[in-house]
């Protein structure tokens, strides 16, 4: 029997091994180390039966020219680079790798939390200026004194809540699709939007990016916040709106931002958020560590094998696919 076909449309890792292994004797893996742009990435990849995708926009142009397709699986958790609505009309079944990194996510989110908190950044630019001691930095809060409130409380937000519990912040969360028994299981309160806003010293992200989040941090919810309110985002960059930010930055209404993604990336080097004081940022790395990167290769494979052969996906984003398949 003839192997089917996967194409990777892009991949920033050093081999595909993991990927090839996981898919042997199934289909032959065909790569594309940059995504060419629609037209090329069709002419190569029309008649594939797998797509596995790092970070390629693939529209609904691509989903409708893709022939034979039965999944495509992203590499990644999020799946807003991809058109489900367009991959969903050509019964494409769209899989993610939802828990490959809650725990380096969570961990990368507390890292920026406590600098942003206690003010690394600061301290060592004091230091690096000849400075000491903590009068130019100050105020600094005792943790066990803040509150954080997260939006969203999915696998890495819950993650990130047990660690800030254990350093001792009172912790809330805003997410409309959770039941309460699964917030008081993780021992954290569930408020409404404008309550977290008003209450949280520290606000962190863990939402997914869509129409109805994009932007959820703007003029008018910063401003509902609590002055001086620290912002962490290990999520989507589009959740923040830069502008609106970078005006709260100023006034004094946000205190402090420590932000691993952004809406543009990579950043400028001469984006004005750098030349906020109280900014540090990372990245888009909050995902890595050797340990998850080759978890998320293995299991990117085996998630479109199984597909492949007939089983149910393990993670499927669009199962309503199968009624047009």
């Amino acid at each position: 029997m003839s192997l089917l076909k996967v194409v990777v449309s892009d991949f920033l890792f050093e081999d595909l091994q993991p990927e090839i292994d996981a898919l042997a004797g199934i289909a032959e893996v065909s790569a594309m180390g940059r995504y060419p742009g629609a037209a090329e990435f069709l002419a190569r990849a029309s008649d594939a039966d797998g797509i596995l995708c790092q970070m390629a926009p693939l529209d609904r142009e691509v989903m409708q020219g893709l022939r034979k397709c039965r999944v495509i699986v992203r590499y990644g958790v999020g799946v807003d680079n991809l058109d489900v609505a367009g991959a969903t009309e050509a019964g494409i079944a769209v899989c993610n790798v939802p828990d490959y990194c809650t725990d380096d996510v969570a961990d990368h989110t507390l890292t920026l939390m406590l600098g942003l908190v206690r003010k690394l950044p600061a301290s060592i630019d004091q230091l690096k200026r000849g400075g000491w001691g903590h009068p130019e930095i100050r105020p600094i809060r005792r943790l066990a004194s803040l509150t954080l409130g997260c939006f969203g409380f999915g696998r890495i937000a819950r993650s990130v809540c047990a660690r800030a519990l254990a350093f001792g912040f009172k912790v809330v969360a805003y997410d409309p699709y959770v039941p309460d028994v699964v917030f008081q299981a993780a021992g954290v309160t569930p408020v409404d939007q404008e309550t977290l806003l008003r209450t949280a010293d520290v606000i962190t992200l863990h939402m997914p990016l869509t129409d109805d989040t994009r932007g959820l941090l703007s003029d008018e919810t910063l401003s509902q916040a609590k002055r001086g309110v620290h912002v962490v985002n290990t999520a989507r960059g589009g959740l923040i709106d830069t502008p609106s930010l970078i005006r709260a930055l100023d006034s004094g209404q946000v205190g402090g931002a420590a932000l691993d993604v952004l809406d543009v990336e990579p950043i400028r080097p001469d984006h004005p958020l750098w030349q906020r004081p109280n900014v540090f940022m990372t990245g888009h790395l909050a995902w890595y560590s050797e340990e998850a990167l080759r978890q998320l290769q293995r299991q990117v494979g085996e998630e479109c094998a199984r597909v492949l052969r007939g089983e149910e996906p393990r993670s499927c984003v669009n199962p309503e696919h199968r009624e047009r398949r």
